[in-house]
């Protein structure tokens, strides 16, 4: 990989930063779609995922303290399911079809917030338990799983 390629990355990285920080959520999309033009998505989500983990890791004890218990284990449990089916995709997809179901994940994904979409009965287990299947596997395949949960929330 060339210099030029590492800045041009590396202006993504730092764009997709800036985008969080003004809205607090869309680094892994945002940086995933530009790292996509000149990488393989299998190349791209592991670098954005280990850089989203990095970033998010000082904020786990006030999510910790703050977040809603019952909810946080019922995602993390369907996080746990869903992500070897994301990672399954993300090996066997190729990677030409997986560029494009990211960029439709995430066309979709921001349209369902534009439109301000509510998902009914989010109390109820299974809604909050298979939203957790749909960001472990959304984030392992394609590092969209923010905007599944973003959805359920809906700010």
């Amino acid at each position: 990989m060339s210099l030029e390629t590492i800045s041009i990355l590396a202006c993504i990285v730092i764009i997709a930063g800036i985008i969080r920080g003004f809205t607090g959520f869309g680094f892994a999309a945002v940086a995933v779609v530009g790292m996509n033009i000149f990488l393989t998505p299998q190349q791209s989500i592991p670098v954005v995922l280990g850089l989203d983990i990095l970033c998010c890791a000082p904020l786990i004890r006030q999510a910790i303290k703050q977040g809603d218990k019952p909810t946080f284990k019922l995602l993390t449990l369907g996080s746990i399911v869903g992500i070897p089916f994301g990672l399954g995709l993300l090996l066997f997809v190729p990677s030409i079809t997986l560029k494009l179901a990211i960029c439709i994940a995430i066309l979709l994904f921001s349209a369902l917030l534009i439109m301000d979409f509510r998902v009914s009965n989010t109390d109820k287990t299974p809604v909050r338990l298979g939203f957790g299947i749909g960001a472990g596997a959304s984030t392992a395949a394609a590092s969209v799983g923010e905007y599944n949960y973003r959805v359920l929330h809906a700010f």
